[in-house]
């Protein structure tokens, strides 16, 4: 599932992705993509964990990214 947020005026677009593995249930990713070549994954066990490491990393992210420069 492709999603595209607005986080402090920046279009930050988000890309999820379930994947089941065998005998250790289900993994939850959300690639998030800053720029063409700047990008992470995120992983997590549930889909509202993902969401919650993503609300925690995100300005801490894309704050460094901005000192970075």
């Amino acid at each position: 599932m492709l999603k595209i947020i607005n986080f402090e005026g920046r279009a930050i677009e988000l890309r999820y992705f379930q994947t089941t593995r065998f005998g250790s249930g289900t993994i939850y990713s959300t690639e998030v993509i800053l720029s063409p070549g700047d990008k992470i994954i995120i992983d997590a066990i549930t889909p509202w964990k993902l969401e919650n490491k993503l609300l925690q990393i995100l300005p801490a992210l894309i704050h460094s990214r901005r000192l970075a420069k």
